[in-house]
């Protein structure tokens, strides 16, 4: 087994962690450990300040752990008790999706229904004169939709 020790300053809900100061230790198990939350225990390195790391990948599962919290054992044993970072895990495939994102802090799509994001919606009236009479019958146009002024080939605004 190759468990991997890094220093990690990045969020922990960010996809992309920023990992630093790889320490790779190699060894063998001699307990069984669960890939969600596993307890390690290791012998500290020498010339390594192993309180500094809080980070881990383990590659028998193939996956970044969180070290929540270590205990000295007797001599220079040090038990590490992590939990599973499935964004870093599965990065790649998280990365790999589509879909349409209903809501985004710093851009957004109107055409999609949104309770929070308001709109404005302005009334446009235009009165315009038909050329010949109409027998003196009242009619009413009523349109909808964008114009396009066909003097300067403005689209959906004033010209």
């Amino acid at each position: 087994m190759i468990l991997k020790l890094y220093k990690n300053k990045s969020r922990f809900n960010k996809i992309n962690k920023t990992l630093t100061d790889e320490l790779t230790i190699t060894g063998y198990l001699r307990e069984d450990l669960s890939d969600d939350g596993p307890v390690i225990t290791i012998e500290r390195p020498s010339g390594a300040d192993i309180n500094a790391y809080n980070y881990a990948y383990i590659d028998i599962y193939d996956a970044y752990y969180f070290i929540n919290s270590k205990t000295t054992q007797e001599g220079d044993l040090v038990r590490l008790y992590m939990s599973k970072d499935a964004l870093m895990t599965h990065k790649d495939a998280i990365m790999g999706l589509s879909g349409i994102v209903s809501r985004s802090s710093n851009k957004w799509n109107l055409y999609l229904q949104d309770s929070s994001r308001q709109t404005q919606q302005n009334q446009n009236t235009y009165i315009l004169e038909f050329p010949e009479s109409l027998d003196a019958m009242s009619y009413i146009l009523i349109t909808s939709g964008s114009y396009q002024n066909l003097t300067n080939g403005n689209e959906g605004g004033e010209g």
